[in-house]
């Protein structure tokens, strides 16, 4: 092909193209006849490249053409900021009764009409937790101290135990013996779809696995299930939950020291033969299901089970709301076993004690040195939930 040749070049063109335009045009469709019919081989493309609409990064180009201009008239009565430091002048000042009285859509009652008391339920308030003793008409007369308020650990407690924290069960096989006790402090208390019948079925099968859930820190999602809350005091004491029937404080508060010792407990019990495979977990709550509405972490005793449970309070009351719904919500250590053990596992959390020393005393002999221990039995009337392999709530005991 010659620079003679005949050619004809199409092109898409917003304006009407100019002469120089249709000059530029025949140049390039010709250059690009040429390429196409040219010998064989590579060729190195020829690159028409603007740098001065680019800037180059390292192997990256980016676009360094200005912005365009926009162009705005402006007027007398167009808004100016004033200056910092300005005195506020009548026009700056707002008030909410120049507003309208807003006008619903919807057909509502008025804001001024009575309320259905029924709607409203009335709040009671709680009764007194505190322990008492029996005491003389001249002593109770005296106006009862203040109560002491605990300090309520509201972090995370996923460091709180050392990893692992799932062990899993190791066969053993079951050894019948007289010392395996079944737990009997008080009547299993079946929950739906469970009766009294299918328990005795469940808890007499050879081949279902259930879990005990003690709580940490939280309250179970089952009705009568017995809350817990930890201590962010180092030398405090456990505490286990009051006796039913007594008007005392219904939740089990732990230590961290209580909780590591207890784990410990739990870890040397997995090779106890007569409860057969036990394995064992320990569930933390996440992050954003802890309360963060507290205004203080100081509690009195019993308050917690309630704000743990979502219990509203009236206002100005110290009581904070923190819904729980669901069992992962809750810090949890459950323990698994083998259906036809549940009762007997259950006796020996009942029984377990915290051990706490308490400083050095001198022994019968003065040479001798011994530490102050004292006990504490934190699941002792404590109502824990028994659930099936799908988590499940089965019974409370």
């Amino acid at each position: 092909m010659t620079a003679h040749d005949p050619i004809t070049v199409h092109a898409l063109a917003a304006n009407s193209p100019t002469s120089q335009d249709d000059a530029a045009l025949l140049d390039v469709g010709r250059s690009l006849v040429q390429q196409a019919r040219g010998g064989t081989g590579w060729r190195a493309p020829r690159q028409k490249f603007d740098k001065a609409v680019f800037l180059k990064r390292g192997k990256a180009y980016v676009f360094a053409r200005p912005p365009p201009r926009i162009t705005t008239e402006w007027t007398a009565n167009s808004p100016t900021a004033k200056e910092w430091g300005a005195p506020v002048s009548p026009s700056d000042e707002y008030s909410l009764d120049d507003l309208e009285p807003f006008q619903s859509p919807f057909d509502l009652p008025s804001p001024h009409a009575p309320v259905a008391q029924s709607l409203v339920p009335p709040y009671t308030s709680p009764k007194p937790t505190t322990r008492r003793r029996a005491r003389s008409p001249e002593v109770s007369a005296i106006s009862e101290p203040p109560r002491k308020r605990v300090k309520l650990d509201l972090h995370p407690l996923h460091s709180l135990i050392p990893q692992p924290h799932c062990l899993p069960a190791r066969f053993r096989p079951y050894k019948e013996s007289s010392k395996a006790t079944p737990y009997s402090r008080t009547t299993p208390t079946p929950l739906s779809p469970h009766t009294p019948a299918s328990l005795s079925t469940l808890l007499a099968s050879s081949y279902a696995r259930v879990a005990w859930v003690i709580p940490v820190r939280g309250a179970p999602p089952w009705d009568g299930a017995s809350s817990a809350s930890i201590l962010d005091e180092p030398d405090a004491l456990p505490r286990s939950p009051a006796k039913e029937g007594t008007d005392e404080e219904l939740d089990v508060l732990w230590t961290h020291r209580a909780v590591l010792q207890f784990w410990d407990f739990l870890r040397q019990s997995m090779s106890a033969p007569l409860l057969g495979p036990v394995s064992l977990s320990f569930h933390a709550a996440p992050a954003s299901s802890l309360p963060s509405t507290f205004s203080d972490s100081y509690l009195y005793p019993g308050q917690s089970e309630l704000a743990q449970r979502g219990v509203s309070a009236p206002s100005g009351s110290e009581v904070p709301f923190v819904p729980r719904k669901r069992l992962l919500d809750t810090d949890h250590i459950k323990i698994y076993c083998d259906a036809r053990r549940a009762m007997v596992l259950r006796n020996l959390l009942d029984s377990w004690a915290y051990v706490h020393e308490d400083g050095v005393q001198e022994g019968a002999d003065s040479k001798i040195a011994t530490a102050k221990k004292t006990k504490a039995r934190v699941l002792k009337y404590a109502k824990l939930v028994l659930v099936d392999g799908k988590a499940a709530g089965v019974l409370v005991s």
